[in-house]
């Protein structure tokens, strides 16, 4: 949620508080009655509507603010979370490899597939293991340049040099590096649209 619309959240609630009150502090500390006006105008009724509030009306109100003020401020707190402002993203993806790290480029990584519990990420230079979640790194990818094929399977689009059996039951991509990739049924449609052409 952006900070705009956590505001008008906090200013809707905390006015639904504040006319709630009201009426319990008219049923409950007050009166509303209605008395002869001093001085009728043409057209009056000759009456007006007369409030009153106990003093102890205004007093529990003061209250009520302030520890509504205070939740809101320790919701607000809460609820923030520690991010640099234009923090850019990363620009590698990190690969334990023996007892240091491989660090891949993002920009040259080409297909992650899942494998058992790792992800085989194939890069420019060859390929790294990683033991993460292939969704993990889904997330982390930028969608206009990745799309995923299967649900194994995510390929960089711009890599695509053709579609085999478009229309099948099994259709499949081909990257410019001659690797073959099944497309799955699930994700035909999205990707076909991405390449404006029937897979």
């Amino acid at each position: 949620m952006d900070e705009m619309a956590r505001r008008g959240l906090l200013v809707t609630r905390w006015t639904g508080y504040l006319v709630g009150w009201v009426a319990v502090g008219l049923l409950v500390f007050g009166s509303v009655t209605l008395e002869p006006s001093a001085h009728p105008s043409p057209g009056d009724l000759g009456v007006r509507l007369a409030v009153r509030l106990s003093p102890w009306w205004f007093l529990l109100t003061a209250i009520v603010v302030s520890a509504l003020v205070h939740r809101g401020r320790r919701a607000g707190s809460a609820g923030q979370v520690s991010v640099e402002p234009n923090t850019p993203a990363p620009t590698h993806l990190a690969a334990p490899r023996g007892s240091g790290v491989r660090l891949v480029p993002r920009d040259r990584i080409r297909v992650l597939a899942a494998d058992g519990d790792y992800v085989r990420v194939v890069h420019d230079s060859g390929e790294e293991l990683v033991r993460r979640r292939l969704r993990d790194l889904e997330d982390e990818l930028d969608p206009a340049q990745f799309q995923r094929v299967h649900r194994s399977t995510i390929v960089r689009i711009e890599a695509i040099v053709a579609v085999l059996r478009p229309g099948s039951r099994e259709p499949a991509v081909e990257l410019d590096d001659g690797t073959v990739w099944r497309v799955s049924s699930s994700y035909r449609d999205a990707l076909a649209a991405r390449l404006g052409t029937p897979v």
